[in-house]
């Protein structure tokens, strides 16, 4: 099992709560979930080896990430390579 810190930033809009993050994506994952418990960090697990604290939660963002059923985590594989996912909370 890996555990990381990763630099995250979490954003609310109408449609729900994404996460821009450093974290680099590996092609092969296929399973992710994060994993909050209503304070200001939060855990991604990517594929039950590697996990990522997402730390700084915004308080203003703690009740919409606890209402929300899934969040988009957005990063960048290579130079000019943005993707997006989406995740169950």
């Amino acid at each position: 099992m890996n555990l990381s810190c990763a630099q995250a930033l979490f954003i609310r809009d109408g449609e729900g709560v994404m996460i821009m993050t450093n974290i680099q994506n590996k092609p092969e994952v296929t399973y992710g979930e994060v994993v909050y418990d209503g304070k200001n960090v939060a855990v991604l697990n990517r594929d039950n080896k590697d996990f990522y604290l997402l730390p700084n939660i915004q308080p203003d963002l703690c009740e919409a990430f606890l209402s929300a059923d899934e969040v988009t985590i957005i990063g960048q594989r290579e130079e000019q390579d943005i993707y997006a996912y989406s995740l169950k909370v």
